[in-house]
């Protein structure tokens, strides 16, 4: 079902795309395909994404489309759809406003809030080439060990992309780093109208932290990954929560080439 709708998407891009000029103050929503390779021992083996980055007058949002219909379907107050949501390794919801990155993590029980300054340092190159009908031209960077390779549209003058991508004279329509463990591509532009605004799930009930607390986080998942279960309201036997310890271990053993390797 979610690759007949990704190819209706794809196509649907063509005519959406009809060249019409999209000025900087012009709300879009740009869909991205993600192709990437988590598992470090068998890095042929591809997996994807679908992923949407709407561009207001004031802020930039980026999630996956699970994350996107999420946010959704609860302003719709009707939570009951949650459970036909395909799932997704991503869980950021990722707000770019003056220069600064919102980063909000959801790891289930546990919500966090983290607050990221980023400046990127880009080296213009000369290879070109078309996407979606634009001239894009290329830029280099560097970004938590990894070098990544990017295309952008001057025609498109919004200096925004993918993930927490940014800083160039142009939209970045295809971004992947020097291994191809990580692509971006953008597979549909849509304009949206002027007074649209992005709903953002209630925020209440997550905790700003620092990155120093993450990475402590990821550790104790790492070495016990029932915790992302655990919550007052729900229990399960400590022989449930060994198997999903056991399951999710197996599962995710090779994944060890995250999109940020510092």
């Amino acid at each position: 079902m979610k690759k007949n709708i990704f190819i209706t998407l794809l196509f649907s891009s063509i005519f959406c795309l009809a060249q019409s000029k999209i000025n900087k103050e012009q709300s879009i929503r740009v869909s991205y395909n993600l192709e990437y390779s988590p598992d470090s021992i068998h890095l042929n083996k591809k997996e994807y994404d679908l992923f949407y980055l709407t561009i207001l007058k004031d802020r930039s949002i980026f999630n996956s489309e699970t994350e996107y219909l999420k946010d959704s379907i609860l302003n719709s107050r009707n939570p009951n759809n949650l459970f036909i949501l395909n799932k997704s390794l991503f869980k950021n919801t990722i707000v770019k406003k003056n220069n600064k990155i919102i980063n909000y993590i959801n790891y289930n029980v546990y919500r966090f809030i983290l607050n990221e300054n980023l400046d990127l340092k880009w080296d213009l190159t000369k290879e070109t080439k078309d996407i979606l009908g634009y001239k894009c031209k290329s830029a280099k960077t560097k970004f938590k060990g990894r070098d990544y390779i990017a295309f952008y549209t001057d025609e498109i003058p919004i200096s925004e992309g993918p993930y927490k991508f940014n800083g160039l004279p142009g939209l970045i329509l295809e971004i992947y780093d020097s291994n191809r463990n990580y692509e971006f591509k953008a597979v549909t532009i849509t304009k949206l109208t002027n007074d649209f605004d992005y709903k953002i799930f209630n925020q209440s009930n997550y905790k700003e932290v620092d990155y120093t607390e993450i990475k402590k986080l990821e550790a104790k998942i790492k070495d016990k990954p029932s915790i992302l279960i655990m919550n007052d309201k729900i229990k399960l036997s400590e022989e449930a929560y060994d198997k999903y310890d056991r399951s999710y271990k197996e599962k995710n053993k090779y994944r060890n080439t995250p999109i940020e390797l510092e």
